[in-house]
């Protein structure tokens, strides 16, 4: 079957294309081009149509777009066509019945549904289960004589009719459904759409058309689809070209030294401080402070020292690339070089420039992997196990800032931008290309030396690699004995008082509300279905010259995870800008196995576990507690709401560069125990294609759905007009890309703060900012959602007032 799938901006459309898999879905959207050109050069190649869910109202032409003349067509241009919640409430719409509405919003709530049996509901339980995501619905008092109702779901007011839940046109090939049969916990949505198909079928022999359902469309009707193009097949512009050397990769060494370390020590912290300890080199600690089964088993950390490590730091706002590198000027000593790209074709991103970098140092080649090297110091009993070894052996260690989302969302053909395009005094990404570095494995105490050998490697660059795993292997055998143990959340220096300090919210306490109340008005109105809503904090600290007791931003960053470790703890330092991100994240983005499986690992919904003390100080006692939380989260509605609609989120977005019916959620709202919390975590895989790359994967899931809400780009515009600035880091994502394995692990960006260091002549000042906010619902209250954000704020600000003596509240 050659189906048409008209997208109206939504983030679930592609849900649709992964049911459609085998037939030959196109997706085009609703203003991808003039209707003229769609009733003549398009439609005509399509035997069905089916009009996608979306933001706003039918009776609007820029929401609804090209859907809109279709509908008013159909009597002079029959086709057969199936709408989806948005698309079906423009059937009544354009029909003469009134859209209004509902009585309650419904979004990622399950309702049970009857229907009459006919149509779509051929073979389907007389009461069947479905999620709905609307806030309108057809007035069943205004219904033409020329629709019928075939389902409905009950009024939560029993003086109130039914809710249509799907309707149809007496004489027109038209049917729709207000709930969404794409949904992961929606029961027979494939029966549904295959119904549909089944009557499109039928309508063309009842018109004397004998079609032949299986005839391939014609390329250029084919090319026509939005899905994307793999980044690795744009070639790049002239003034894109780097006079860097990307140069290949030959070998990734990994050494297994006979010291082991033991899993309660500061051992971490001392290497990090001893073996990387120089403040005038980039470097980074990908820190699994708190180590949890299948999250968090090793922490890697190295510096950008050598002579082919270097960083990349991009804006979208100048569109400029920076490549920073240490360049020998005598055989001894070195010195800073950088040099600029900016891409000046408007099609190309910093996601394509990294791409082909990545490329030319042979990530992920198919034909010529980067060989491993694995070598023991020690004797060892048995085989070793493939998750013994460390999935990061060199490549790049970093971050896409939030902002990126310029560069990762499609918008309409004539969209003046995104009002916010860059973070302005942070890059918007940097990376760290690292070609030495330490891991440490943390369920067993073993530390391994990582190092990269290039192609047609010079002797002394050799030399200099064997000089450097010396070095290492001396620094840690001279730690290895005097460890101790860390004190729980204790200061790392004596307490420091700042000459002068400032706090700042974004948005104060009023203001943040009323956001809170601007975003549930937009729920209410059809706009959007989940608003994750953000604001920032600051803190600024006046230091005075020269001060060699001000804390570093290490020292900072050893009080947050000794106060709130997480399984995504990172420290990225960037000395050249004056730059420093502190992180302790407890949730993954994204996870590329080296296998072409994607990993995707939402949270939505969290509890704190009981206290083992107090009221709670008998086992019995807290064991029947912990228990009742446990079952709370597991049945609260308002988390299970928020965790489906970014389960179908990221399923939309993962349907967009997968294999066809590859997406499957092996664990849905699975609860995930922690020390100290429970979490609703829900897992997303598919198999990515083979034309694309990790990258690829990242662009298309970007930024995250647990930071935006549902539909995403059309919630990004609201929030862009409610936070009124960037977010920067915060909501974006951190982690590594993996040269020799190629493995991707990728954090979101959350409990995090930035730290920015400037001087002014004698002076030197201290700017550190975190973001904090939440998932907006219908059934948000308002003060509840501050209060939520300053409770996440405080896993991190603590720890920044104390650092320089902040007293504020």
């Amino acid at each position: 079957m050659r189906v048409l799938l008209i997208d109206n901006y939504d983030s679930y459309t592609f849900n649709l294309f992964q049911i459609l898999g085998e037939h030959q879905p196109v997706v085009i959207r609703n203003d991808q081009f003039e209707w003229s050109v769609v009733q003549r050069d398009i439609l005509p190649f399509f035997d069905c149509v089916i009009i996608s869910p979306g933001p706003g109202r039918p009776d609007k032409k820029e929401d609804f777009g090209i859907c809109l003349n279709l509908l008013e067509n159909a009597h002079s241009f029959t086709v057969p066509v199936f709408g989806v919640c948005l698309g079906h409430q423009g059937i009544g719409s354009v029909f003469g019945a009134q859209v209004v509405l509902a009585e309650e919003p419904m979004h990622g709530r399950l309702s049970q549904v009857r229907h009459n049996g006919s149509g779509l509901f051929e073979g389907i339980d007389d009461m069947f289960s479905v999620v709905r995501y609307h806030s309108l619905v057809v007035d069943p008092s205004s219904l033409p004589e020329e629709l019928e109702a075939t389902a409905w779901t009950s009024s939560n007011s029993p003086d109130r009719s039914d809710i249509i839940m799907a309707l149809q046109h007496k004489s027109l090939p038209l049917w729709g459904v207000q709930f969404h049969p794409e949904s992961i916990c929606t029961e027979y949505g494939t029966k549904i759409v295959d119904n549909f198909l089944k009557m499109t079928k039928a309508f063309w022999l009842s018109v004397g058309q004998n079609r032949d359902f299986q005839s391939p469309l014609p390329s250029h009707i084919q090319l026509l689809s939005v899905v994307p193009t793999p980044l690795l097949s744009t070639p790049p512009a002239e003034t894109s070209q780097c006079d860097f050397p990307f140069r290949k990769i030959k070998t990734a060494h990994l050494l297994q030294l006979e010291a082991s370390f033991d899993l309660k020590s500061n051992f971490a912290e001392r290497v990090f401080e001893e073996c990387f300890g120089n403040q005038n080199s980039p470097r980074f600690w990908l820190d699994s402070a708190k180590v949890e089964k299948n999250l968090s088993r090793f922490s890697y950390m190295g510096t950008c020292d050598s002579s082919s490590s270097y960083t990349l730091t991009y804006s979208t706002l100048t569109r400029t690339i920076t490549t920073t590198r240490m360049k020998p000027i005598d055989g001894v000593n070195s010195k800073l070089s950088h040099s600029n790209v900016i891409l000046s074709d408007p099609k190309e991103t910093f996601f394509h420039f990294i791409s082909r970098a990545s490329n030319s140092h042979g990530f992920w080649s198919p034909t010529r992997p980067i060989s491993q090297n694995i070598q023991y110091c020690h004797e060892r009993e048995g085989n070793t196990e493939r998750d013994e070894i460390p999935e990061f052996v060199g490549g790049y260690v970093g971050y896409f800032g939030y902002e990126m989302k310029c560069e990762s969302m499609p918008l309409p053909p004539d969209s003046p931008g995104f009002k916010t395009v860059s973070a302005v005094d942070t890059p918007d990404s940097a990376f760290l290309f690292a070609d030495r570095l330490l891991a440490l494995d943390h369920a067993t105490g073993n530390v391994w030396i990582i190092t990269l050998e290039f192609e047609e490697e010079s002797v002394p660059a050799q030399q200099d690699r064997v000089e450097w795993i010396h070095r290492i292997q001396n620094h840690i055998h001279g730690i290895q004995e005097s460890v101790g143990v860390v004190p729980e959340c204790q200061p790392v220096k004596p307490p420091y008082q700042a000459r002068s300090t400032s706090f700042t919210m974004r948005h104060g306490k009023e203001e943040y509300i009323s956001n809170v109340e601007s975003s549930l008005a937009s729920i209410k109105q059809g706009e959007t279905y989940e608003v994750c809503l953000t604001t920032k904090l600051a803190i600024t600290a006046e230091l005075g010259s020269s001060d060699s007791k001000a804390p570093s931003s290490l020292d900072v960053y050893k009080r947050i995870r000794a106060r709130n470790p997480a399984p995504y703890a990172a420290f990225i330092h960037l000395p050249h800008m004056g730059i420093s991100v502190l992180q302790s994240s407890p949730e993954r983005f994204l996870k590329f196995d080296g296998d072409k499986i994607v990993e995707m690992k939402p949270i939505k919904g969290t509890v704190a576990r009981p206290p083992k003390e107090g009221e709670f100080l008998d086992h019995a006692s807290w064991t029947l507690e912990d228990n009742n939380r446990k079952l709370e989260l597991q049945n609260n509605e308002k988390d299970r709401a928020e965790n489906l609609m970014i389960v179908d989120l990221i399923r939309n977005d993962l349907n967009q560069i997968s294999l066809p019916h590859t997406v499957h959620v092996p664990y849905l709202m699975h609860i995930e125990s922690y020390a100290t919390v429970h979490q609703l975590v829900s897992t997303i895989r598919c198999s990515l294609r083979p034309s694309l790359t990790p990258l690829d994967a990242i662009r298309a899931t970007f930024p995250p759905g647990s930071m935006t809400g549902a539909p995403k780009l059309r919630t990004v515009e609201i929030l862009e007009d409610l936070e009124k600035g960037p977010r920067g880091l915060y909501s974006g994502c951190l982690g590594f890309m993996s040269a020799g394995s190629g493995v991707v692990d990728m954090s979101v960006v959350i409990r995090t703060a930035v730290m920015v260091e400037t001087k002014d002549g004698n002076n030197s000042s201290v700017r550190m900012e975190i973001g904090a906010g939440g998932a907006i619902v219908f059934l948000s209250d308002a003060v509840g959602e501050f209060e939520e954000m300053i409770l996440k704020a405080n896993s991190v600000l603590p720890s920044l007032k104390a650092a320089f003596g902040v007293s504020q509240p």
